[in-house]
């Protein structure tokens, strides 16, 4: 019975420092909202303070690193 109080403890205790450092790191990305333009046909940044309706098609990401990529480049499979 003690073990099974240990274990839950220590199962407890871990997900809760992974959830929370998961949380950090989630919000440290530069994350960028774009919206689907029919004009240009294509995306565009939302402004801070727009309104984002509900029949809205909208993107989240963020520009990544580009000297984090070897001169060859990364296949993407």
């Amino acid at each position: 019975m003690i073990t099974f109080f240990i274990f839950a403890c220590l199962f407890s205790a871990g997900f809760l420092a992974g959830s929370s450092f998961k949380h950090a790191r989630f919000n440290k990305i530069p994350w960028e909202a774009y919206r689907w333009d029919e004009n240009i046909f294509g995306w565009r940044p939302i402004p801070i303070g727009a309104l984002v309706k509900k029949g809205d098609r909208v993107l989240l990401g963020y520009e990544v690193d580009k000297n984090a990529f070897p001169e060859e480049g990364i296949r993407y499979d």
